[in-house]
């Protein structure tokens, strides 16, 4: 009979053979009722470190364990939804060899994680697409210093390029992409065109919630004006801005963000930027958002 919690040993003298052992309990649903409490999988295991009576050598034999299962496992393969759903947190906090391979496998055989209609999934149940996708981030959370020559960098740029038309995973694979600095989003236009109403909010919530946003500011120039080109997603754009604090001010030759603070964020200007997207910045705004306004899309300043 298998053990409700885990073993003595484990706490008192961790070993590679030791970690494996509780993290096949954790994967098979053994320890369901201590995620529970713990709230996911890596907490878990985390929860069990600090318990060790030797901590660092604790998380050297985990990362070997979790390494040696993700060497043999075989994504999507006969595996109920609440495994992999365990596997994949597992994967995001602690980035695993192989792991990375093995997702990227099942993505170059198929557009989804796993069959979305499979009978353990219900409303609640967060799609293993998601979860695949923030797993593969945490293995490049910035752009490697060798990036042209990374091939599995350059094959993780390539999926979240794919999903940018996706009408669920737009958002994340957008600040994904903009977290490694590999989006520019003039030219993925067309991919966008269907998506950008879902991708504008969220990139205003990924820039305005973190403390050091001046920093994240850099790519709202140009989301801007892809949304004012292509005529989607500047209603959601502005909503979005209102709900994070901050006021749109758009005039015939300017187009700026004001913050709660007062500071400006210039997203356009004539003086500065006298050629955009091959117009005059003042013949682009006169004709854009005269047709935006006459649509009912967008109320602007004058």
């Amino acid at each position: 009979m298998t053990n409700n919690y885990a073993t003595p040993a484990l706490f008192s003298q961790p070993s590679e053979l030791a970690w494996e052992n509780e993290l096949r309990q954790v994967l098979s649903g053994q320890r369901d009722h201590l995620l529970f409490h713990a709230g996911s999988a890596d907490a878990y295991v985390d929860s069990l470190i600090v318990q060790s009576a030797e901590p660092s050598a604790s998380v050297t034999f985990m990362h070997s364990a979790l390494a040696n299962i993700a060497r043999t496992w075989r994504p999507g393969v006969e595996e109920p939804y609440a495994y992999t759903q365990r596997m994949l947190e597992l994967i995001s906090a602690f980035t695993p060899k192989h792991a990375f391979e093995k997702i990227m496998s099942v993505f170059d055989q198929q557009n989804e994680f796993g069959d979305p209609e499979h009978k353990d999934y219900d409303q609640h149940t967060i799609p293993l697409t998601l979860l695949a996708i923030q797993a593969l981030s945490a293995y490049y959370p910035a752009a490697p210093s060798h990036a042209p020559e990374d091939s599995a960098f350059q094959a993780y740029v390539q999926l979240m390029s794919r999903f940018l038309h996706h009408p669920v995973y737009a958002p994340i694979a957008s600040i994904h992409l903009l977290e490694i600095n590999s989006l520019s989003f003039k030219d993925k236009a067309d991919r966008m065109s269907q998506t950008l109403s879902i991708i504008a909010p969220a990139i205003v919530s990924w820039v305005f919630e973190a403390p050091d946003f001046m920093l994240r500011r850099d790519c709202l120039p140009d989301l801007f004006s892809t949304l004012l080109i292509t005529g989607q997603g500047m209603n959601e754009f502005e909503d979005a801005l209102i709900s994070a604090g901050n006021n749109l001010e758009l005039k015939e030759d300017r187009a700026f963000i004001i913050t709660p603070s007062g500071k400006q964020i210039i997203l356009a200007d004539e003086i500065e930027q006298p050629s955009y997207f091959g117009f005059r910045l003042d013949r682009l705004f006169r004709e854009s958002l005269k047709f935006l306004k006459s649509k009912g899309i967008l109320a602007w300043g004058t």
